[in-house]
């Protein structure tokens, strides 16, 4: 860029930086900074190929979209998860619209000139109004955009990304509604919709759209790109769960997948160290690039061992040889998990410490205690607990003379500091049974449930 700008001037501009909706990814921004230093070093403004740009809305009514990612978890096998759907409805949707479900009219909501337009080309809101073309139950509104290379030299040429135009890579973008409407022919749905760059990911789009029945905050944004997964295993790792993560790189190529293989005969070792690390790691990192994340949690019996960091001012050896002394002693499954929370950076709810505000958590929870104590299920990592019962359960322990040396002090570090956290929905119990490949029916419960931490 620096060559072309200041040898000969700059006469054409030809840039294909359309993102979807136009929009996402702000590479406009790369266009206007070279149009600019064209016109400040020779004076002369370039032409920008293409130069016109539109963006457009219309109506929906697709029953079997709206289904598939919104009344899906109603009942997800046989499990009501409807506390995860507010969060990812919140995420707009890149998807091949099917012509023959539009309904409406369309309306344009902006227009950019490259020539003229300045680097707050994001910041718009615009009112809107959608005409029905036949009576309909409105689920969504898509997003698409039209471009016109037209200029006084050229010959009129332009295309469309819409659902009814031949398609492109770029498809469509779905703002679906949490409550279809239904109009009738003649009708009008009205509304409002803003954007605006995210705060924290500048490339994605926060975008606004109200109506006249509900307002809401959606998120354009590359969601592959940020998934992070870290799988935590006994070893040897079975065929079956290199199958599953052989599967998931391949469906998910641009996910950060991770596994360890730790804690064999079930004692944590130093990999379940390493792997608690990075899953902390992965928490805390969600934060830089989504304010508010939905994070994931699959547990079952075991996760005692696979997920373990002791206090800063405990050795791992240490650790082990009390909680193995205590389970040779006789110590109950209840005090033993008890003594692991005390003991630990993470279980007893501690993990939860280390979530980004705003975010989402959904536990799901495979049992293998009698009685399906979620606070005692692998430590109880992601379950708020009241925290003065752990010290209690180690300082009172008879079982196991060497539990001396853990002292109230110890367990009571003035940098370790406890952070509220809030339930914003009941958890749900369902006692069921799972089937595996071979039909074999499995006793176990799976909770699932919802916190918001502040």
């Amino acid at each position: 860029m620096n060559t072309a700008v200041e040898g000969d001037p700059v006469h054409v501009i030809v840039s294909e930086w359309m993102g979807y909706f136009l929009l996402f990814e702000c590479m406009l921004d790369s266009v206007i900074a070279l149009r600019d230093r064209c016109g400040q070093t020779h004076g002369l403004v370039p032409e920008i190929v293409p130069r016109f740009y539109s963006m457009w809305l219309c109506a929906l009514d697709d029953s079997a979209l709206h289904d598939k990612n919104i009344k899906f978890w109603d009942n997800v096998y046989g499990f009501k998860m409807t506390c995860v759907k507010c969060n990812l409805r919140k995420n707009a949707i890149v998807v091949e619209v099917k012509p023959e479900t539009v309904c409406s009219d369309s309306f344009c909501i902006k227009e950019i000139d490259a020539k003229s337009v300045d680097i707050n080309y994001t910041e718009f809101q615009s009112r809107f109004q959608l005409t029905l073309e036949r009576d309909s139950k409105v689920s969504a509104i898509c997003g698409y955009f039209n471009v016109d290379f037209s200029n006084q030299s050229l010959k009129k040429v332009s295309f469309s990304t819409g659902p009814k135009s031949t398609l492109t890579h770029w498809q469509q973008v779905v703002f679906l509604l949490q409550n279809p409407i239904t109009l009738m022919k003649g009708e009008r749905l009205k509304g409002e919709i803003a954007l605006k760059r995210d705060s924290v990911d500048p490339r994605s789009l926060k975008i606004n759209v109200k109506t006249d029945l509900e307002t809401t905050d959606f998120f354009l944004k590359s969601l592959d790109s940020k998934l992070k997964a870290i799988r935590v295993i006994h070893p040897p790792p079975s065929q079956h769960a290199s199958d599953i993560i052989s599967s998931m790189r391949t469906r998910l190529p641009n996910c950060d997948l991770k596994c360890f293989s730790a804690a064999p005969n079930n004692i944590p070792d130093e990999n379940s160290v390493a792997a608690t690390e990075q899953v902390i790691e992965a928490i805390e990192n969600v934060g830089k690039w989504d304010s508010s994340s939905v994070i994931f949690n699959l547990i079952s019996g075991g996760g005692s061992a696979l997920l373990s960091l002791p206090l800063a001012s405990l050795c791992l050896s240490k650790k082990v040889e009390v909680i193995v002394g205590l389970n040779k002693a006789g110590a109950s499954i209840f005090e033993l998990n008890k003594v692991r929370a005390a003991l630990s950076r993470v279980k007893g709810g501690k993990l939860l410490d280390h979530v980004p505000a705003n975010s989402v958590v959904v536990n799901l929870i495979m049992s293998d205690i009698v009685g399906d104590p979620i606070e005692l299920i692998a430590g109880g990592a992601t379950v708020p607990q009241d925290r003065c019962l752990f010290t209690h359960y180690v300082v009172q322990l008879n079982y196991f003379i060497k539990t001396c040396f853990i002292t109230t002090n110890l367990l009571k570090r003035p940098d370790e500091k406890s952070r509220p956290h809030t339930s914003t929905c009941k958890s749900l119990f369902y006692n069921d049974f799972f089937c595996n490949d071979q039909n074999v029916c499995l006793p176990c419960v799976v909770v699932v449930e919802q916190f918001c931490c502040i």
